[in-house]
């Protein structure tokens, strides 16, 4: 991870040791730009400084910062800068230091990583305590696949700065790459136990090191740890998703079941669910998200999900909320357009795509789009605006606006130009602007029934489920008229996840086989499959919040507090009751027991977090996971607990245990407390 720290701090410490009396008046304002973030600002007085006084160095090398960093990567006048400044400062180190730092940081951004850390080792000899350029160092080294150098500029760093977290994650990930496996689990280890919130790539590093030793559930486990800390994949998640994909699934979930109604926890399920093309898990995760917060984002996502699993009237409601809510977002008009189109209500995508394109004039995506509406309707009119969209294309998007004009001109049939658009567009094979799937509708409109062929044969060589890819086919197979196939390629995509039964039956390609039954049946199948998988999303919603029991347990009274049994993994313990309390927290004294006698295990710790006391003072304590809490006849599953280092300290039941109650009340005349609990 690149970790440039140049940040305000430094650039503003340097400037404000030459402020006071010895400054020039830009230099000083310069320095108030700076601090305000204003570096447009901060530029021109440095400008104006060098303007006026030639020699003066530190508006030089704060020009040659800004130049790198804050104004749109303009390296050579950053190199330039730096030159003129060196010069002017060579008597001071820390400035030299800096100026080499910047040098560093170009030189890495133009690929010149020899380079880069040639200048960052001559700014750490100038400057030895300061970690951001031995960060930058070891980053470059890391970069040219140079290990043993990472490893060692991470060691020194750890003299420096033993406590500095994200440094053993750097480390273990160096010597994992060296072959020093034992000594790269001990750091990922102390990197997880200073900060697990951090530490995404300490549980990267502990995943392949699992899978090198075959321990699939254990890498799964690592690599959903760290998809919850931080949205996203890595490579090699990938692969165990499409070897294993239950292993990394049961992993996700679990990661789940620690925080259940979290909002970001259930946002990374929907993400997670959404690349597995599993919709109906990803939207129950999104619903839960919208529980919390109701957002644009959300609403949009919702409605995409609702496009994809062809839930055409809901992905309208919320992307109309969701346009209410952002009324200058102009990107609802150009989704609005396409569901519309997908309805069959052509005059109103037509009106929505007019919408987009009025809003953003320049953006030939949807010129083109509009044409595809227009293609049966008005083919004139589709060839209009695939010509505007030809104009405006960028070189990546030419070869799809040219067989999209390619099939207006055919639809008008002038075969001619149809074939000279084709043929234009095969000219890009070979260049940047090439991509599969243009090229696959081009070799179908041209006929070319082989080239077609020898795509499809590479795809079923590959395991990677991509139903969209499945639909492409399908769709070029039906402009080559081919039913057989294309009636293929629908059914992969439909078993892959895809449930866009509408797209096929508005698809001008598809015109061939409206009334074919075999077309028919299988859309009517997969319809029926669809309908029954939204019947069960709605009834997992409405059990979400269904009440599913009633329970009642005694409480003693004990110093003016309420006191309850509970057992935590089958160990019985009297808690405290209390609703003002953050967390379910443990003494340090319980959880060595439960740690010496197996009620606790080392997987259970999750690193350390600040809470703040009833008295307002902040204190710093060790997350546990509780596997299993039981209160009365209610059994909560992996409830985070904090332990607490006071040994006095007493057991509370706080509200993370609440949180998965419905309601909570206390009876005093009964001296019972009722919990009404619901399937969360």
């Amino acid at each position: 991870m690149k970790r440039f720290a140049l940040v305000l701090f430094l650039a503003v410490m340097a400037l404000g040791a030459h402020a006071a009396g010895k400054a020039s008046y830009y230099l000083q304002r310069a320095e108030e730009a700076y601090q305000q973030e204003d570096f447009d600002e901060c530029l021109r007085f440095c400008q104006e400084g060098v303007k006026q006084n030639p020699k003066d160095g530190q508006c030089w090398a704060i020009m040659a910062e800004i130049y790198s960093k804050r104004a749109y990567a303009r390296y050579a006048e950053a190199l330039d800068a730096s030159d003129k400044a060196l010069p002017l400062l060579k008597q001071d180190k820390s400035w030299t230091a800096f100026i080499y730092a910047i040098r560093g940081d170009v030189y890495y951004k133009l690929g010149d990583y020899e380079l880069s850390r040639k200048a960052y080792r001559t700014a750490i000899s100038l400057a030895p305590a300061n970690e951001t350029y031995r960060i930058s160092y070891a980053d470059a080294c890391a970069t040219m696949e140079d290990w043993q150098e990472t490893a060692d500029a991470y060691r020194e760093l750890l003299k420096i700065n033993p406590g500095k977290t994200f440094v053993y994650a750097e480390l273990a990930d160096a010597e994992y790459h060296l072959g020093q496996t034992e000594q790269a689990k001990i750091h990922c280890q102390t990197a997880i136990l200073l900060s697990d919130d951090e530490n995404i790539k300490s549980h990267i590093v502990l995943a392949h090191m699992a899978l090198d030793r075959h321990d699939l559930p254990t890498a799964a486990q690592e690599f959903a740890r760290a998809m919850f800390l931080e949205q996203g994949y890595e490579t090699a998640a990938d692969t165990l998703l499409d070897l294993y994909p239950e292993l990394l699934t049961a992993a996700v979930c679990n990661e789940v079941e620690k925080a259940p109604a979290d909002m970001e926890t259930n946002n990374t399920a929907a993400f997670y669910f959404y690349q597995l093309d599993d919709y109906t898990d990803c939207l129950y995760h999104l619903h839960k998200v919208l529980d919390v917060q109701e957002s644009p984002e959300i609403l949009s996502h919702l409605a995409a999900v609702y496009t994809y699993m062809n839930e055409l009237d809901l992905a309208k409601q919320y992307y109309l909320r969701a346009q209410q809510m952002d009324s200058t977002n102009n990107v609802y008009d150009a989704e609005l357009a396409y569901i519309y189109y997908l309805m069959k209500q052509s005059e109103e995508a037509e009106l929505y795509y007019r919408k987009a394109i009025n809003a953003a004039p320049s953006d030939n995506d949807n010129y083109r789009l509009l044409g595809t509406v227009l293609l049966l309707r008005d083919p004139e009119q589709a060839l209009h605006y695939c010509d505007t969209a030809l104009m405006l294309a960028p070189e990546k998007d030419i070869m799809g606006v040219l067989y999209s004009r390619a099939e207006a001109l055919r639809r008008l049939g002038r075969e001619e130009e149809a074939q000279r658009d084709l043929r234009e567009a095969l000219t890009y094979r070979d260049t940047p602007a090439a991509n599969e799937r243009a090229l696959l509708n081009v070799n179908a409109l041209l006929g070319d029934t082989a080239e077609v062929h020898r795509y499809a044969d590479s795809v079923r060589l590959s395991a990677r489920r991509d139903p969209y890819r499945m639909r492409a086919f399908a769709s070029v197979y039906a402009a080559l008229g081919d039913k057989d196939s294309t009636l293929a390629y629908m059914h992969r995509f439909f078993e892959q996840g895809g449930r866009e039964t509408d797209w096929f039956r508005v698809s001008p390609r598809m015109t061939f086989l409206h009334n074919d039954s075999d077309f028919v049946g299988l859309l009517h199948r997969y319809d029926s499959i669809r309908l029954g998988e939204m019947a069960a999303f709605r009834s997992r919603i409405r059990d979400t919040h269904a009440v599913v029991g009633v329970t009642e347990i005694p409480f003693t009274r004990q110093g003016g507090v309420c006191q309850v049994q509970c057992t935590v993994n089958s160990l019985p313990f009297y808690f405290v009751f209390d609703t003002g309390a953050s967390d379910v927290t443990l003494s340090s004294v319980e959880a060595n027991f439960m740690l010496k006698n197996g009620y606790l295990t080392e997987t259970d710790f999750m690193g350390k977090q600040n809470y703040i006391t009833a008295d307002g003072k902040i204190h710093e304590g060790t997350l546990v996971n509780l596997r299993e809490l039981r209160v009365g006849d209610i059994v909560l599953y992996n409830i985070k607990a904090s332990i607490v280092s006071s040994q006095t300290a007493p057991l509370l039941l706080g509200q993370t245990a609440f949180r998965h109650f419905g309601q909570v009340e206390i009876d005093n005349l009964h001296s019972v407390i009722r919990f009404t609990a619901t399937s969360e």
